[in-house]
């Protein structure tokens, strides 16, 4: 079934200080001034980023309107079963850049949604999908991922598959191809895709499986099987990768063209209880390192990573969740984010002034990481934090405060700086950025505008939001 939404967009007016700077990231050159400079024009742009949306009218200040043709987001699956307003259950987003349309998990559609980024429009949805299947870990879709050559959708299903769809030239019509078992019975979650080698990895993240799968890649239905397979499942240590067997699930993968291995968020491991990232070599289809998490003096560092993206310079950010665990934090624990090297794991970038994240993306149109943070809470200082199931400590937070976390990923003079929060709502847990030329001319021959944006998913809670897309954008 095919829903129409529209969304109200939000654009770049690119001066010609910012679209200079915007060429230096692009092109890799090291900005030539100081590194408070530098700082201060990221804050001052910032600052003046807006979010509209058509659900939460308690906007970051200064306030934006909702746009005034914005419509709810059509259901067709009640969530709770016999509520008149339906909760939006979604998961992850994706864009391709090169269709420019926009992606998203959404389970009351029993599909991926299909937007297009010009005018964000809802063009339709990829349908088939399991749909919400409360308190059984058995809901879809979940990852979405969009290869181009061929040309498909892949989706993660509720019941332990992945359903692929090709796609037309322009990406606004799927037809499905085929769905590929993986062997579990929960659902197969979130995805990454090696062009290299073309295939796809997919994690079932259900603590009664945890296991991830091979699945290659290609236009012939036919030709696309599951190839590998690395469980992650204890409590034999001998039948877990090095690192240890997963304790709290498995998350977000992702491909670095430029080593070669997929990196796949793992939040705790019996050998890395805050969290480590497991290096796999996608041609042994084995771990072949993993990453634990630790600062500059090789203490912890409490992580838990869900999100996980690919940076500048062969850097991950990873974002960290706010997952309970009593057991290896009695006390509770600080909500961070922090940066990595894809080469060594070695920590580049750590700040607690966001934290509790989910999805994250970068951005390589400016430069920056996003991050879902739909799990941020604060304690009475105004501190990121996350207190213990049982005996809360005086300080625990006493309300979520769910944002939109913005972190620049810096230079080769200077790295990654936070620059802003931005409020989003509760369940605000998937993020995409947009990026791509505008049609309007440059100040010189050949040179080109860019837009820049982010959506953010807004799901529907009875009473309080009647749903929508949160789009944030950068206003010089």
């Amino acid at each position: 079934m095919k829903t129409v939404k529209t969304i109200r967009t939000v654009e770049k007016v690119i001066s010609i200080c910012s679209w200079l700077i915007l060429m230096f990231f692009l092109t890799g050159t090291v900005l030539a001034q100081e590194p408070d400079q530098k700082d201060d024009f990221a804050v001052y742009g910032i600052r003046q980023v807006r979010i509209t949306h058509s659900c939460d009218p308690a906007v970051p200040s200064p306030q934006s309107q909702a746009a005034a043709n914005a419509i709810p987001c059509a259901t067709t699956q009640i969530f709770p079963p016999g509520s008149t307003t339906s909760v939006w259950s979604q998961d992850i987003s994706w864009f391709n850049p090169v269709t420019k349309k926009f992606y998203l998990a959404d389970r009351n559609n029993f599909g991926i949604d299909i937007l297009d980024v010009t005018n964000d429009t809802v063009l339709g949805v990829a349908t088939g999908f399991l749909g919400n299947q409360p308190g059984t870990n058995t809901s879809g879709p979940n990852g979405v991922l969009v290869t181009n050559n061929p040309h498909q959708i892949w989706g993660a299903d509720g019941n332990s598959s992945v359903r692929v769809y090709r796609l037309n030239a322009t990406g606004d019509t799927a037809t499905f191809l085929t769905s590929v078992p993986t062997g579990g019975v929960k659902r197969a979650d979130e995805l990454a895709y090696d062009p290299d080698d073309q295939l796809i990895l997919v994690a079932n993240d259900d603590n009664s499986e945890l296991f991830v799968t091979f699945i290659s890649v290609s236009a012939n239905k036919n030709n696309i099987q599951v190839v590998g397979k690395i469980s992650f499942l204890g409590p034999n240590p001998a039948n877990c990768p090095m690192g240890g067997c997963a304790t709290d699930g498995i998350e977000q993968p992702v491909y670095d063209h430029g080593t070669g291995l997929f990196y796949l968020a793992v939040p705790q491991t019996t050998g890395h209880p805050n969290g480590e990232i497991a290096v796999i070599d996608p041609k042994t289809k084995k771990v072949v390192n993993v990453f634990g998490l630790t600062d500059v003096n090789n203490n912890p560092i409490p992580c838990l990573p869900h999100g996980l993206t690919l940076g500048p310079r062969q850097q991950l950010l990873l974002g960290c969740s706010a997952d309970v665990d009593d057991v290896n934090f009695p006390n509770g624990r600080a909500l961070v984010s922090i940066v990595i090297s894809a080469i060594d794991g070695r920590l580049v970038f750590l700040t607690n002034k966001v934290g509790g994240s989910d999805e994250v993306w970068f951005n390589p149109g400016d430069n920056t990481y996003y991050l879902a943070a739909s799990s941020w809470q604060l304690d009475k200082n105004g501190m990121g934090f996350i207190c213990p199931s049982a005996n809360p400590p005086a300080n625990c937070p006493t309300t979520a405060a769910p944002v939109l976390g913005i972190i620049d990923a810096g230079s080769d003079a200077d790295g990654p700086e936070f620059i802003q929060n931005i409020k989003t709502a509760a369940g605000a847990h998937s993020v995409a950025a947009i990026f791509y030329p505008s049609e309007k001319s440059g100040k010189r021959p050949g040179d080109r505008d860019f837009i820049n944006k982010v959506y953010v998913p807004l799901r529907v809670t009875p009473g309080v939001e009647t749903g929508g897309f949160g789009v944030v954008g950068r206003i010089p």
